[in-house]
């Protein structure tokens, strides 16, 4: 028997929102884990690349958030410009 309690429930999952992204989280992720993992396979990340990861994480509605979250990062001075277009490094 299932208790109309709401507060009994598990917490719900911050990435399951399927309407919204969480920006903070998102630039954390990219900038913490999606970002290092590419630079240490080939030296930089590529657009294509973080996409499928954080779409991959995020779900679908993260895609149109993660452009403007790199551009973001980039402004802030976390990461810089790769040697192609639409790749990224860690600045150092």
């Amino acid at each position: 028997m299932k208790s109309a309690n709401k507060a009994a429930e598990p917490y719900q999952d911050v990435t399951s929102f399927p309407d919204r992204v969480d920006t903070v989280l998102l630039r954390d992720f990219l900038l913490r884990t999606c970002i290092p993992f590419e630079t240490t396979l080939i030296g930089y990340g590529t657009l294509e690349k973080i996409l499928y990861v954080a779409v991959t994480r995020f779900g679908e509605t993260a895609r149109p958030s993660v452009r403007s979250a790199l551009d973001s990062l980039a402004k802030d001075g976390f990461i810089v410009a790769g040697p192609h277009r639409d790749s990224w490094r860690l600045a150092r």
